[in-house]
């Protein structure tokens, strides 16, 4: 998960900086990085859905302190 982490922070680096091409170039090494290990996390059951859900899973969506997956919607 280290790498997925680091590259999360560079997301939220770059997009404070408002350098977007840098932001999505850090979102795809991230969302790699899960993906690869993706089989494994489902062995686990709900895992998956506690580390990957999706935005529209929760009321309050992107704004829920819930919400920590990849998918905005």
């Amino acid at each position: 998960m280290t790498f997925v982490e680091t590259a999360l922070k560079n997301v939220i680096v770059n997009s404070e900086k408002n350098q977007l091409t840098d932001a999505q170039l850090a979102y795809q090494q991230a969302h790699y990085h899960y993906e690869v290990i993706r089989p494994i996390i489902a062995l686990f059951g709900a895992t998956e859905r506690l580390l990957n859900n999706r935005a529209d899973f929760f009321l309050e969506r992107e704004n829920s302190p819930r919400f920590s997956g990849f998918h905005f919607g």
